[in-house]
């Protein structure tokens, strides 16, 4: 996704506004760096909290002045060659959805 100038983060903020000003913050970076980014998505420990509980996971997406459908299409792609149950309805303004998983919590060492 990276490569494709999506940012991606997990476990952004405590919500979806703080995710994204994680995200923001990222882009801003980025920028600075001379790189221009196209989108971002995330989960946030909200959603992480339901994932945890056998909920499933949602994942925010969005643009930077393109077609935010591109991005979810990128994502639900790149999941889904990683072997990921990811879907969207292909409405903007409805988050990717990855099915209920096992959450396995890795053990510090």
């Amino acid at each position: 996704l990276e490569r494709e100038g999506i940012i991606a983060l997990q476990a952004a903020g405590f919500d979806q506004s703080e995710g994204w000003e994680d995200a923001n913050a990222t882009a801003t970076r980025m920028r600075a760096r001379g790189v221009a980014p196209k989108g971002a998505i995330f989960f946030n420990e909200q959603d992480l909290e339901r994932a945890v509980k056998g909920e499933g996971l949602h994942l925010t997406f969005g643009a930077y002045g393109g077609d935010r459908g591109e991005i979810a299409r990128s994502v639900v792609a790149a999941l889904r060659a990683e072997g990921v149950d990811a879907t969207w309805n292909g409405d903007p303004n409805q988050r990717i959805a990855i099915a209920p998983f096992e959450w396995y919590r890795k053990e510090p060492r």
